[in-house]
């Protein structure tokens, strides 16, 4: 029965793979923008925030599949490297391409 449902309404899924390991993007963290390729649905939504979750540093994370990004939160100078970002993208089986100003790699083009 759960397949079913899950069959007939796919954007609800996110609700039962919930992640509680990062909390939401607050007000006064920094955060870093990822551009994110291939995300349709909330399914997308919840496996990408579910591996930005895990990333060493992070402490909130926000993925909008309509405007195919997330912000990705941190507290300072907890910041995490944007290769590990990508990566944990990739795990969840979409691309990703990052610009983090004032970072040390960053040269202002997009990474990746």
């Amino acid at each position: 029965l759960l397949v079913a449902v899950m069959a007939l309404f796919p954007n609800w899924i996110g609700v039962f793979l919930r992640s509680e390991e990062a909390g939401p993007v607050v007000a006064g963290q920094e955060t870093v923008r990822v551009e994110i390729e291939g995300m349709h649905c909330e399914a997308c939504t919840t496996a990408v925030t579910k591996e930005l979750a895990k990333v060493e540093g992070v402490v909130g994370v926000h993925v909008d599949y309509e405007e195919a990004r997330a912000a990705v939160a941190f507290k300072p100078p907890m910041r995490p490297e944007p290769t590990e970002l990508i990566r944990a993208v990739e795990r969840a089986g979409y691309r990703a391409h990052i610009k983090v100003p004032g970072h040390p790699e960053d040269d202002g083009t997009t990474t990746r």
